[in-house]
């Protein structure tokens, strides 16, 4: 996932991004989001700031929860092994989110 978001400021910048998307930047878009409220809540000590950012995670991890008991459970696939996907989910965005940031700051230099 790391790889696929490296590459997609390169596809927007050779004039490839047809088929792009406003799904394409919402994994970066929702860490980094996440990444600046942490930062300026901890930094200016605004307790909002940091409550809000928690809300949205959570909020974030609950709906990719109920999503994943629904898929297992409508598919008769549950099995204890199909939870770990409450974890891989988050972390294919995180990563492809990572990416994406990379490949923005490797097209500047």
């Amino acid at each position: 996932m790391f790889q696929i978001g490296r590459y997609l400021p390169v596809l927007i910048k050779i004039g490839q991004a047809k088929s792009i998307k406003i799904r394409h930047f919402a994994p970066f878009g929702f860490y980094f989001f996440l990444f600046v409220n942490l930062i300026f809540g901890k930094i200016f000590e605004i307790n909002f700031l940091l409550k809000f950012s928690f809300f949205v995670f959570i909020s974030y991890i609950s709906v990719i929860f109920v999503g994943i008991l629904q898929f297992l459970i409508k598919g008769n696939k549950f099995k204890i092994q199909n939870l770990l996907l409450i974890f891989i989910i988050p972390l294919m965005h995180l990563f492809y989110g990572l990416g994406f940031f990379i490949g923005l700051i490797r097209l500047k230099f």
